[in-house]
């Protein structure tokens, strides 16, 4: 029996519709740019992700696991790459602030691109919910230079 993720986009978009998320984020002045093109493309390619490259790493998590080895962390094998490409794709800081880099997209979306993640591969999205702990208490506590840094 192969096991297969398909990301349910078209379900996510389904609610998103009926919230009228467009309108609602629209109302925000940070947010007037959003359009539903946008937000199509977002879940679009989270999903692709999801199923494309976390979904395969899947079972090779569940088989490896992580080791400490001679004081280093192993992450099993395709963990690493995954994690270069999702940072390469700007996935990271979707909705961080862009005085500091991020792109100041909504928390919503990030939300949403967590879901698809975590469904596809939950102890892969340990790493970057890490991340994002990590920016949440910098943001709210760093000095400015810390933060710019």
């Amino acid at each position: 029996m192969t096991t297969v993720y398909q990301p349910p986009v078209q379900d996510i978009r389904f609610v998103l519709d009926l919230l009228g998320a467009q309108n609602q984020l629209q109302q925000l002045p940070a947010f007037t740019d959003i359009d539903d093109d946008l937000i199509d493309q977002i879940i679009s390619e989270a999903g692709r992700f999801a199923q494309n490259i976390l979904f395969p790493l899947n079972a090779i998590g569940d088989r490896q696991g992580a080791k400490f080895d001679n004081g280093e962390v192993k992450t099993p094998e395709g963990f690493a790459s995954a994690y270069r490409q999702f940072q390469e794709a700007g996935w990271p800081s979707l909705s961080f602030d862009p005085a500091y880099g991020g792109q100041g997209l909504p928390q919503a979306l990030n939300i949403i691109v967590f879901e698809l993640l975590g469904a596809a591969n939950h102890a892969w999205t340990m790493y970057p919910a890490l991340l994002s702990g990590a920016y949440l208490c910098l943001h709210q506590f760093a000095s400015e230079d810390i933060k710019k840094t």
